[in-house]
């Protein structure tokens, strides 16, 4: 069949491929900051939390605009369908906003009430509008873990990490913070949490933490990877258990 007569079956497929394609061309380009992500964290965030398969299925969601985008404008040939694709991606670059991650590991953290937050009617994917000025922000008591990661063969090294924090209730990013080493503290309200772990050469992991009055230490074992962290993050992190041990020293 020539190019100018293309069925609808076979231009709706390579609308989607052209979504797909520059939608995974930007998760390997742009990293944490990329578009796909962004989406990802907005359906985690604002549609269902316990979702751990962010990255891919915001491919997948970009491939089916794509083919509802062909759908709309009926093009002909291929090569149409495969911009028409293209545009979705482009304007949803353009339109999902973006933030700046909340503090460190050890920034304050208040406990804002339900009154107390409000969303735009196209949410953030970090966000959270200030508060009004007659409602006051409660803040609880604090406490602190050591979390040391401890790789599975003790030959491998890890140099620096990111570790993002979340509230295990909303799946809402309350800290963000690049740490040197293999150790480091968590200061917080008193609660439980959500650690996602990404460090080059290593698999990305996610554990609880649970953030007590008492000082606690926690072992998080992490496991090599070949692969790297953009096509890791299409798939969901590995959860291992946190193992408690003797509260630090001082």
């Amino acid at each position: 069949m020539s190019e100018r007569h293309s069925t609808p079956a076979v231009c709706y497929l390579a609308a989607g491929f052209g979504a797909f394609c520059l939608g995974f061309g930007d998760l390997i380009n742009n990293g944490n900051s990329a578009t796909v992500l962004k989406i990802s964290e907005i359906i985690r965030q604002y549609l269902y939390p316990a979702l751990s398969y962010g990255g891919l299925i915001s491919l997948l969601f970009l491939a089916v605009l794509g083919a509802g985008m062909c759908w709309i404008f009926q093009p002909q040939t291929r090569a149409d369908a495969f911009g028409r694709g293209f545009s979705v991606f482009a304007i949803l670059a353009v339109v999902t906003p973006f933030d700046e991650p909340p503090g460190g590991l050890n920034s304050p953290t208040p406990e804002l009430t339900t009154e107390a937050i409000s969303f735009s009617f196209f949410p953030k994917a970090w966000a959270q509008v200030p508060q009004p000025p007659n409602t006051a922000a409660r803040v609880s008591p604090r406490g602190k873990a050591l979390i040391t990661l401890r790789p599975k063969k003790t030959k491998d090294r890890i140099r620096y990490a990111t570790v993002t924090v979340r509230d295990p209730k909303t799946a809402r990013i309350v800290a963000v913070e690049r740490i040197k080493g293999d150790r480091f503290t968590l200061k917080k309200p008193i609660g439980t949490y959500w650690l996602e772990i990404e460090s080059p050469g290593f698999e990305r992991t996610r554990t609880t933490i649970k953030i007590s009055h008492q000082s606690a230490n926690y072992s998080l074992p992490i496991r090599s990877a070949k692969l790297p962290l953009s096509i890791q993050r299409l798939f969901a992190a590995r959860k291992v258990t946190a193992q408690r041990g003797r509260p630090p020293s001082g």
